[in-house]
């Protein structure tokens, strides 16, 4: 029996400018992977891309543009200056294996204020099934997880006292909201904006540089 060939990635983007009365309201890029060869597994990890894809530029042609032209006529009313609004969603940091395939995406939004929303989102897939794969069975037993833990209470901790981190008071508290990624260069930790440091400080990556063993994968309940 013939295998599918080994699965190929690239990155498809495009942007846009989108304008009323010929002035620029809100200018969006976006930039998704896309999966070609391989077999029924990557057939699907491709579609959920086209589909994510196909929901983030609807958002953005229809809510967020039309919160852009209310805003810019707001601005217009009150005799101040109107600022485009911007809207990113770019995908990095792609591993792909024989079995999995991980990437992570940051979105990036600006409403005109200068301040920048910012959200991180991190995909790990079973390339023979199409399907999500929870990190945790990367990482057999609590002790391993218990280990990473520790070790990025210290990174942290290190980062803040040379300055590179500034953390809110309750940081320990938020240590378990965070957002893991596998990448070639091991495993980050991504804290969502707001939540380990202030708003400034965007969304802190804590690299671990651990690497799971990627050959021959357990996917089963532990």
């Amino acid at each position: 029996m013939s295998h599918p060939s080994p699965a190929v990635f690239s990155w498809r983007e495009q942007s846009k400018t989108l304008t009323l009365e010929d002035s620029p309201v809100l200018t969006y890029h976006i930039s998704v992977p896309t999966l070609t060869g391989g077999g029924y597994g990557v057939r699907r990890v491709h579609q959920y891309y086209e589909h994510m894809e196909r929901t983030w530029l609807a958002r953005w042609q229809k809510q967020t543009y039309l919160l852009a032209c209310l805003n810019q006529s707001h601005q217009q009313q009150t005799s101040h200056p109107f600022q485009p609004w911007t809207a990113d969603l770019t995908g990095e940091g792609q591993l792909l294996t024989e079995h999995l395939f991980s990437v992570s995406f940051t979105c990036r939004e600006c409403h005109g204020d200068g301040r920048p929303h910012l959200t991180r989102t991190c995909d790990l897939w079973d390339l023979h099934l199409g399907a999500p794969v929870p990190l945790r069975q990367l990482m057999r037993g609590r002790l391993w997880r218990k280990k990473l833990l520790a070790q990025a209470r210290c990174s942290i901790e290190d980062a803040n006292k040379q300055g590179d981190l500034f953390l809110n008071d309750d940081w320990r508290r938020h240590l378990r909201h965070r957002i893991p990624h596998l990448s070639p260069e091991g495993l980050t930790l991504y804290y969502p904006q707001c939540t380990i440091s202030p708003a400034a400080e965007g969304i802190p990556a804590i690299r671990l540089g651990f690497v799971p063993p990627l050959g021959k994968l357990d996917f089963s309940p532990e």
